[in-house]
Parts: C-alpha cells; sequence; structure tokens
C-alpha cells in the first residue's frame, strides 16, 4: 500500500513540475512574440514618418491619395492580404521576417483600406485609405503543448486623432504652416470628433451540469439549456452555485480588439464540454460544436469580473466562475478565459 501511495505521489510530482515547465516556456515565448510584433510596428511607423517627411511639399490628404499607394517605398503595401515586413534599414520587403532577424517566429505585416477611427464616416473629409495594418506573429511551441500552435497580432493605426498621419502633420508645421491648418483639415471642411460608440447589448450566460457524466454545459440560447435540462441536466454547477446564471456576455465584437467569440468544443470520448476564444486551443480530442459563438468575451480587464476555467483533478469536466463568486472545489488547474459582466 505504501509503494503504490509512494508511486502516486511522485507522479504527481512530475506532472506538476512538466506544468510548470510548459507554462515557463510558453510565457516566455508569448513575450519574444509580443517584442518581435512591438518591433516591426515601430519600424512600419519609422519608415512611415520617413517618407511623409519626404512629401513635405506636397499634401496627399487634399489630394485624396494614399502614402501607400503613391509612394515608391511602399510600393506593394495597399494590397490588402499580402505579407510583408520591415527590414533593419527601413525597406518594406514581401514576405515573413527572415530568420536572421525573426528567429523561428513567423512574423508578417499585412495591411488594409480604412477610414480614420477619429473622423465621422458619413464625412466627405473621411477618404477610405491605407491607414490600417496589423503585425502577426505565429509559431511553434517548443514544449508542444495545445498542439503547439501559437499565434499574437498587433493592430497598428497610421493616423494622429485629427485625420493625417502624425509625420504629416509634423512636415506641415513652421514656414509652410505656421497656423497648424493642415493637421486640421483633409480635403475640406473642419474635423469634428465622432459620436461615442454604442457597445451591444449583454446576454445571459447559462450553465447546467451532469454528474452523470462529469460535464458543465453553458450557453446563451435558452431553449438549448432547456433541451438539455430535458435530457438529464441539472440547473447551476456542480459543488458551486446553485444558480443557472453564469453571467453577461456581448452578442457581437466590440471593439474586436478587445473582444472574441467565445466557442464551444465537446469531446465524444470524455462526454465533456470546453470552451475557448479562436486563438485558444481545445485540449486534446475536443472538436468544434459549432462555428457561431455563443456570445463575445472581452479578453482585456473592463468593467467586468475575471471568468476562470477551473479543470477538475478527479474527471474529465471544466468548470468557468467568475470571480465575485467563490471557487469551486475542484482542484486541479485553472485559466483565465476572460472578463464577464454581472448585470445585463
Amino acid at each position: 500500500m505504501s509503494v503504490a501511495i509512494m508511486s502516486t505521489l511522485i507522479i504527481s510530482a512530475l506532472n506538476i513540475a512538466n506544468l510548470t515547465y510548459q507554462v515557463g516556456v510558453e510565457g516566455r515565448e508569448r513575450t519574444e512574440a509580443a517584442h518581435l510584433a512591438q518591433m516591426q510596428a515601430e519600424r512600419l511607423i519609422a519608415l512611415r514618418d520617413r517618407e511623409m517627411t519626404r512629401l513635405k511639399d506636397t499634401d496627399p490628404y487634399r489630394q485624396n491619395v494614399s502614402l501607400f499607394q503613391n509612394d515608391t517605398a511602399f510600393t506593394g503595401f495597399a494590397n490588402a492580404g499580402s505579407a510583408y515586413h520591415i527590414d533593419q534599414s527601413l525597406n518594406l520587403q514581401a514576405g515573413q521576417c527572415p530568420l536572421t532577424d525573426c528567429g523561428r517566429y513567423n512574423v508578417t505585416i499585412t495591411s488594409d483600406v480604412a477610414q480614420s477611427p477619429y473622423i465621422p464616416p458619413a464625412s466627405s473629409i473621411n477618404p477610405n485609405l491605407w491607414l490600417r495594418a496589423t503585425v502577426q506573429v505565429t509559431w511553434t511551441s517548443l514544449v508542444g503543448g495545445d498542439n503547439g500552435q501559437n499565434n499574437f497580432s498587433l493592430p497598428v493605426w497610421l493616423v494622429d486623432k485629427r485625420g493625417n498621419t502624425l509625420a504629416d502633420c509634423t512636415a506641415k508645421r513652421g514656414a509652410d504652416d505656421t497656423t497648424n491648418q493642415q493637421c486640421a483639415y483633409v480635403n475640406t471642411g473642419p474635423i469634428t470628433p465622432p459620436p461615442a460608440a454604442t457597445p451591444p447589448s449583454r446576454i445571459p450566460l447559462y450553465v447546467a451540469h451532469n454528474d452523470a457524466v462529469s460535464d458543465h454545459f453553458y450557453t446563451t440560447d435558452i431553449n438549448l439549456y432547456n433541451q438539455a435540462i430535458a435530457a438529464g441536466y441539472q440547473r447551476g454547477s456542480s459543488g458551486a452555485s446553485s444558480s443557472n446564471l453564469v453571467g453577461y456576455l456581448y452578442d457581437a465584437e466590440w471593439p474586436p480588439e478587445r473582444t472574441c467569440g467565445l466557442l464551444q468544443y465537446y469531446s465524444s470520448s470524455e462526454r465533456a464540454h470546453w470552451y475557448g476564444c479562436a486563438t485558444d486551443s481545445p485540449p486534446a480530442g475536443y472538436a468544434l460544436q459549432s462555428p457561431t459563438p455563443i456570445g463575445y468575451i472581452l479578453r482585456q480587464p473592463g468593467t467586468g469580473s475575471q471568468l476562470w476555467e477551473y479543470k477538475s483533478s478527479s474527471y474529465p469536466d471544466y468548470l468557468y466562475t467568475p470571480s465575485n463568486l467563490p471557487a469551486p472545489p475542484f482542484g486541479g488547474v485553472r485559466r483565465l478565459v476572460g472578463y464577464i459582466f454581472g448585470t445585463p
């Protein structure tokens, strides 16, 4: 008996050590990816500033033209979906960042046409220009956790709050623009701030549990919830709260860079559900049940409570509970999923 207990303790210690090592490596990899993304973003902005200075005697905004369509240094950049990178000499190059510059990480920049986010969209003084870029970093983890596939993205807006690029405003000051008027206009007419954006509606997130198969089921669809109850699930969370309401999610992206769609996965062998965003990697054996999110959760701190995922140490079961409620007697490992609202 003592030998069996000792073996169990040793195995548990090894599992904890392996998990700690894996989390540490994945954390360092994400830090390195964020550093590379920031480096490419800074190079892109530096290239933008350099080229706008060269256009000091012209006004591309009054002529309804774009730096990224009319400047040779940016040839090809104004092509949505094509991948580029900025080399150490601030030259735009096609394809991903090379091994000598970005190591084993796949770093690319893609561009997209957009209007200034600081001017009313319907305004005639807000033309469509190539003002938006995204730095994308993908890599395969050295520890291979969650299938080893990871990604990190960094949006880059190439305008200031008055509509012109920051470098254009700088170039137009001084003798050319003693009153700084060029920075207050795009084409003709004054720039006014856009109206405050209205966030989407919040929808309730329900939970039911089935102790017979060790599963927790979450949904924002009350009809699906009632079907689960009819199939043998019980209201609320097992061992936590008897309430069937976890909190509230957005029913749409808002804003896209701060929210993500919460997707539902299921393992037929484990007979259990798992929930995460498209950028999260599900546990082995879990398949996506629907491409439509059950709702949208904040991935950055906001006004909501933290939503934690708890993995049972005894059963193939995942439980999700906000930080304003007591932690369940699950044991095992927990993961921060995002931030959830307590009110509609």
